[in-house]
């Protein structure tokens, strides 16, 4: 077994299409970026905690059956997070690529091109991520537990397809934007899946009327 198969299965699956697509592009600045998921990753920590704040909100409130207060807490949590996403994007974009000396001490200007071209490709993705966190954790929340499967499944696929078609073509570009692919596919995904559940829930409040 290679070096490439090893690391692949130690790998989360959602990495693993990425990452074994990353190594087939035998650049050697590319191998010595490391994880490039680090950088941006100190930004979208607040993505990860609007989401279990939500996975929460929505919980209480399906209970208690007051589903206005869910439509409002998605609204506000969805508003907070574009916010935060843009701010965020729009310092990642420019001045992202800084932060590589903070996780590479070799040929870091070399790499911080590569590492430039890859934050520049999620940095403008953060919106549908933010849509990811929120609603995969809030449908959660209200019970469903499948459907948010399913958009995992659906981000696995995007990110896996993505990944290996760049790598046939040995596009690092293209393996950069594997993860912002996946996420307008996972997150589309949820939308639909929130709406067609809040039309529902709104149904039932009518006719209980």
């Amino acid at each position: 077994m290679g070096a490439a198969d090893r690391n692949a299965g130690s790998q989360p699956p959602g990495k693993v299409g990425g990452h074994a697509a990353l190594q087939r592009l035998k650049a050697q600045p590319c191998k010595q970026l490391g994880d490039p998921a680090l950088p941006p990753g100190v930004f979208t920590q607040a993505y990860v905690a609007l989401g279990t704040t939500m996975a929460t909100y929505c919980a209480q409130n399906m209970g208690a059956g007051k589903y206005t207060r869910i439509r409002k807490g998605f609204k506000s949590a969805t508003l907070i997070g574009f916010i935060y996403a843009v701010v965020t994007g729009v310092i990642i974009f420019f001045v992202g690529k800084y932060m590589t000396i903070f996780f590479v001490s070799e040929n870091v200007n070399q790499i911080m091109e590569y590492v430039d071209i890859y934050l520049r490709c999620v940095s403008v993705s953060f919106l549908p991520l933010v849509i990811v966190n929120l609603y995969r954790n809030g449908i959660q929340g209200m019970g469903y537990g499948l459907l948010p499967m399913t958009a995992g499944i659906a981000e696995l696929v995007g990110r896996s397809g993505a990944s290996l078609i760049a790598s046939h073509f040995g596009s690092y570009m293209g393996i950069c934007l594997a993860s912002p692919a996946a996420w307008v596919l996972a997150g589309t995904l949820l939308l639909i899946m929130y709406f067609e559940i809040m039309k529902g829930k709104k149904d039932r409040n009518l006719k209980n009327r």
